[in-house]
């Protein structure tokens, strides 16, 4: 997570820090990554590079939760 936060606006940085931090979390539903997640996505809709890694590892977050919220944001994101 402290990678995460410090990587500053390198979007390589980013786009493999982000895919590696929803493959270490993937199926946790874990709430807090998943929102930081969805704060990269929603703040950086300008990159391509780091809103797709972040969409992503969202889905892999939250891969068998069903969570209604989640698909709700992540839809109408996309």
């Amino acid at each position: 997570m402290d990678a995460y936060r410090n990587s500053g606006q390198n979007e390589a940085v980013m786009h493999g820090i982000s895919l590696g931090f929803g493959l270490v979390s993937m199926a946790t539903k874990d709430e807090n990554i998943y929102n930081q997640l969805r704060d990269t996505l929603f703040n950086n809709a300008d990159s391509a590079i780091k809103g797709e890694a972040a969409a992503y590892s969202m889905g892999l977050v939250m891969t068998g939760s069903a969570n209604e919220a989640a698909i709700d944001e992540m839809m109408a994101h996309a």
